[in-house]
């Protein structure tokens, strides 16, 4: 007998039914309390057939009993926009980063619990066009009430969250003004004039002391691709992840004079860039190259891993943050920066701050470079 290979599909004991027994996730659990699932998180047993028929009949009905799982969800609500918004165009085209964030902040905003009525009421089940400024913004003030509470000296504590629930409330709300009639009706969304709570800015640019101690360590006690992906990004001006991600082994080449130059791909909208590679870029390049256990070619990344496999954004992550513990423990705490602030670096000590392919704005705000001007004059 072939195996099914779905998601809580199993065989019963005496092998004659294919039985299907859906599992909601721990963090799923408040927004679809209306299904009843025991203490671990399984809903009741489903008979999708018998093993003689078909299996694309079963699979056939393990989909429609999974749709009509979740469907129950009322028409209308904010989890039912939330879950529409999240099937469609506009929320797949998102960066993963900013869907994993949005996915927090959603949930999190959603199982809200107020009072309708004088009975509990999470905020997901509330009809979503009914739903005003005025109440978004008590909300998110009792929210940042509660964030108070727990860091009274830190006035930005949870401001980050927050301000993620109301892009996330507000992606919600153009989605369904965009496609759905009855939500249109409302004419703008409930989201608009309320203002962000303020965030810290981060202006910080590693000067030349910090950068040599953290590289110091991490030559010595990180593994070999954390200090290359330090030089490249420090003279690329570029993201982790673009250098983990967007860089191959065919983006730096060969001029006719014997330089060499990197196409570097760009995230976040930013222009891609050609760069010149000076003494420092040659040499991190070829350092990243002989970490590969074979000769690399083509499109392959440039960096890898320990094991010689394609490097990731979260593991250079791990590793960074396992640094950071190291400078603790050696009372260097005040010379780490974080792997975003390379960035900046390369901007502030580039002559043309347009190296990252930004706008002007964004030029500005990384440029940490201090300008000296001459007096007006009376002329």
């Amino acid at each position: 007998m072939k195996r099914i290979k779905l998601p809580g599909v199993y065989l019963s004991q005496n092998r004659k039914y294919w039985l299907y027994k859906p599992y909601i996730k721990k963090k799923d659990r408040l927004r679809y309390s209306h299904i009843q699932t025991d203490k671990n998180g399984f809903t009741k047993t489903i008979t999708l057939g018998e093993t003689s028929e078909p299996e694309w009949q079963i699979r056939k009905r393990h989909a429609e009993e999974t749709e009509a799982l979740y469907r129950t969800v009322d028409q209308y609500t904010l989890d039912w926009l939330f879950e529409k918004y999240k099937e469609s165009r506009n929320y797949r085209k998102l960066s993963r980063s900013t869907q994993k964030r949005y996915d927090s902040a959603g949930t999190r905003l959603l199982n809200y619990t107020g009072e309708s009525a004088g009975k509990p009421m999470r905020l997901g089940e509330y009809d979503c066009r009914n739903l005003t400024t005025p109440m978004i913004r008590a909300i998110l003030d009792k929210s940042k009430a509660a964030f108070e509470r727990k860091a009274p000296d830190n006035p930005y504590h949870g401001n980050s969250e927050l301000n993620n629930q109301l892009a996330t409330l507000a992606a919600m709300y153009k989605y369904g003004i965009q496609y759905h009639e009855d939500i249109a009706r409302i004419g703008k969304r409930p989201t608009e004039g309320i203002e962000k709570f303020p965030t810290r800015t981060r202006d910080h640019c590693p000067s030349r002391e910090d950068y040599a101690i953290v590289y110091a360590v991490a030559k010595e006690t990180a593994p070999a691709y954390v200090s290359i992906a330090m030089e490249l990004a420090k003279y690329l001006a570029s993201r982790g992840i673009e250098i983990t991600d967007e860089l191959t082994v065919s983006d730096r080449k060969q001029q006719p004079d014997g330089t060499y130059i990197i196409d570097l791909k760009r995230r976040k909208g930013s222009k891609k860039t050609k760069i010149l590679c000076g003494d420092e870029l040659n040499a991190a390049w070829k350092a990243a190259i002989a970490l590969h256990n074979i000769q690399p070619i083509g499109t392959t990344p440039l960096l890898v891993n320990s094991r010689g496999s394609r490097l990731t954004r979260a593991t250079l992550t791990n590793a960074w943050g396992t640094l950071k513990e190291t400078l603790e423990k050696r009372g260097l705490a005040q010379h780490y920066f974080q792997f975003h602030d390379l960035k900046r670096w390369g901007i502030t000590h580039s002559k043309d701050k347009r190296i990252a392919g930004q706008s002007l704005a964004m030029q500005q705000r990384y440029d940490q470079e201090e300008k000296v001007f001459n007096q007006p004059r009376d002329e």
